[in-house]
């Protein structure tokens, strides 16, 4: 492959838009726009990011926010959620939860090898994920190759299972067996492109890892998706599950989550992007 040039690649970072847009942009990520808040909102100058994973809030609305939720669907976030909701822009169901990144080409030096790196952060964040989140004392975590359905020899990446052998559960790749939770993990595709160093507009020779599934047009292979079958054995979603990995994950590795309604909460909660220690939200900034 050939590596492009710094002039060929004129991408810079525009700062009417939200940290989440501007990541989203480079990666390819279509249809969503940035959602316009109240004046009054008042919100960090990133949009609303939350530093430490999910544990610092800095957007706040009136007494209905506060600093410390326990996580993204806290209670205390509601009231912000069902705002972001009402005041989404743009199509974001056009997509689907899926990963993305670069890998620095000082760290890869061919595209095969940047793309086995990044599949393996992935499933070693995952690991580190239920480990901290108390998984792996009722489930095994196997990790097994996946292959593309009618297509044996076409490896597709990896399939992560979380398995609750006391109830006899065997493993299957049947997403709506009652006794596991897979997530799956692609194997991704790599171009030699100049990929922006996000956090400071700097550009560097690097590996863009993209994934397919963002946009439901394309085959529907590489993805970071969590199939949960029975919730009461397996008492976490993605928004418990994907900032605990993206924490485990390199400051060039990102995870979108699109927009959903899970049980758990009553309001739709809005598209994210989480990043190292990082939650990211489509809100256009006040300046």
């Amino acid at each position: 492959m050939t590596k492009l040039t710094d002039k060929a690649y004129d991408w810079q970072y525009d700062t009417t838009e939200s940290r989440a847009k501007n990541i989203g942009y480079v990666f390819g990520l279509k249809g969503v726009s940035d959602a316009e808040l109240p004046k009054d909102a008042k919100i960090d100058k990133d949009s609303i990011l939350l530093n430490g994973s999910i544990n610092s809030g800095l957007l706040h609305w009136g007494s209905h926010f506060g600093t410390g939720a326990t996580g993204v669907g806290a209670l205390g976030w509601g009231f912000g959620f069902a705002l972001l909701d009402s005041a989404l822009r743009g199509d974001p169901f056009e997509m689907q939860d899926g990963y993305f990144g670069y890998v620095p080409v000082s760290k890869a030096k061919v595209g095969d090898q940047a793309g086995k790196q990044f599949l393996d952060h992935i499933v070693t964040a995952t690991k580190k994920a239920a480990k901290e989140l108390g998984i792996t004392k009722k489930f095994k975590i196997v990790v097994r190759d996946a292959y593309i359905w009618g297509e044996p020899d076409r490896y597709a990446g990896k399939n992560i299972y979380f398995v609750n052998e006391r109830s006899g559960c065997k493993i299957t790749d049947d997403p709506k067996n009652s006794c596991l939770v897979k997530v799956y993990v692609s194997h991704p595709e790599q171009q030699t492109v100049i990929t922006p160093v996000i956090a400071n507009s700097k550009v560097i020779p690097a590996w863009k890892i993209e994934s397919r599934d963002i946009d439901r047009a394309a085959l529907g292979y590489d993805s970071l998706t969590l199939y949960r079958g029975d919730s009461d054995q397996f008492p976490y979603n993605k928004y418990d599950l994907y900032p605990i990995i993206a924490k485990y994950l390199p400051q060039y590795a990102y995870i979108y989550s699109a927009p959903a309604k899970t049980k758990e909460y009553t309001y739709r909660m809005p598209p994210m992007i989480y990043e190292k220690n990082k939650t990211l939200f489509f809100v256009k900034p006040q300046r």
